[in-house]
């Protein structure tokens, strides 16, 4: 099954979102709540991506344009994580 370009493999006990034969994220459902369990990996799979995004823009910079923007390269992981609510 596939979401949003995701696949989604179906377990008896647990979901895996799969994405380029990754496994991204697993979780346990019950019947009733795989429709919430499914939109919840996909915004999950989304905020990492965006993590992703700009951690690895922010990783591009040089030195000079990280001092611009008052970033040191050891705080790339925590200033990604903080724009993007990760």
């Amino acid at each position: 099954m596939r979401f949003f370009g995701l696949k989604i493999k179906w377990g008896r006990r647990y979901i895996k979102v799969v994405s380029k034969n990754q496994t991204v994220s697993r979780a346990s459902v019950r019947t009733s709540n795989r429709k919430t369990t499914i939109m919840n990996l996909i915004n999950s799979y989304k905020t990492w991506r965006r993590y992703r995004e700009t951690y690895n823009e922010l990783a591009r910079l040089g030195r000079r344009e990280l001092e611009d923007l008052g970033i040191e390269r050891s705080e790339i992981g925590r200033v990604a994580r903080q724009s993007t609510g990760y």
